[in-house]
């Protein structure tokens, strides 16, 4: 019964949302996947001070914008020249990077720059997408990038 309930407990994934600040300084007490989200303007960001304690850091640029088309369907041009917006592609490698990973790590750190659009978004997809019931609360970060969000889930096939 206790090798149970060991199993049972050490299999449930915590799941980070943070700052690209915050997210320098963390420490990994435990096995941990990083979700660094970079925008177009700032490829280069601090490296993580812990870098050797992670499984594996996933890096992804692109910028905290949502398509025109996303507001008024129809729409032809974004104008969001110079910008790295989130689509399919970039989505398809986050859900592939986080299957390769999930069976080594007890921790998913995500962050981006300000860690209030971009990451909460791509942390409650994957919860949600995965089942892990980490219960990530979409309703602390008011800012969170909707359109992310929602392209993930069409992308594995989840949406509504």
């Amino acid at each position: 019964m206790f090798i149970i309930l060991v199993r049972f407990f050490s299999s449930m994934l915590k799941i980070d949302v943070m700052s690209c600040k915050m997210a320098v300084k963390y420490d990994p007490l435990v096995p941990t996947l990083a979700m660094r989200i970079h925008n177009s303007m700032f490829r280069n960001p601090p490296a993580l001070r812990h870098q050797m304690k992670f499984v594996y850091i996933c890096e992804y640029v692109f910028d905290d914008v949502w398509p025109r088309r996303y507001f008024e369907p129809g729409a032809k041009t974004d104008d969001l020249s110079g910008l790295v917006v989130f689509d399919d592609s970039i989505a398809r490698g986050i859900l592939s990077d986080f299957e390769k990973w999930r069976g080594s790590i007890d921790c998913l750190l995500v962050h981006c720059h300000f860690g209030e659009g971009r990451a909460p978004a791509v942390a409650k997809a994957i919860d949600e997408i995965f089942g892990l019931a980490n219960a990530v609360e979409l309703s602390k970060y008011p800012q969170y990038n909707q359109y992310v969000y929602e392209t993930l889930l069409k992308v594995a096939g989840k949406s509504e």
